[in-house]
């Protein structure tokens, strides 16, 4: 069973109140793409809400020690998201501790949001050769 850490009631804040600056070039800019990385690695609106809150709190807490902006933001905010969830994996369950030191609120996955993503994650499924048709290209290349 997947186990989530519940974040205490502290006084919420969204990613916009930490710093505006990083919510549009980290938050607005990055939470489709994030929301889909860690959505089909986990299969779980819940799970995947913990992650991106992590993720984007642990990132407020660099940005406010170090506040200078670079062209490697990107990646910078991917190292961060692929530590999570090897954490969440070796773990099972999704540390809170940045995300409760700044008091920031998990994002909410709507339905629409779940059925977008659950609705991506059919297309790539569907553009994706079947066994049969590996098989039978392998079967051809050796004819």
């Amino acid at each position: 069973m997947i186990k989530t850490q519940p974040v205490p009631p502290a006084t919420p804040r969204s990613p916009f109140e930490i710093d505006s600056n990083l919510a549009d070039v980290l938050y607005t800019d990055r939470r489709h793409e994030l929301t889909s990385f860690f959505y089909r690695r986990t299969r779980s609106g819940d799970i995947t809400s913990a992650l991106l809150a992590q993720t984007f709190a642990t990132a407020a807490q660099i940005r406010m020690k170090r506040p200078e902006k670079s062209e490697h933001d990107n990646e910078w905010l991917t190292s961060i998201a692929t530590l999570e969830l090897s954490r969440y994996f070796r773990a099972g369950s999704v540390s809170d501790k940045a995300v409760v030191k700044i008091g920031l609120e998990a994002p909410e996955l709507s339905g629409s949001e779940l059925a977008r993503l659950e609705e991506e994650l059919r297309n790539e499924a569907a553009q994706r050769p079947s066994i049969d048709d590996e098989i039978s290209d392998q079967e051809l290349a050796l004819h």
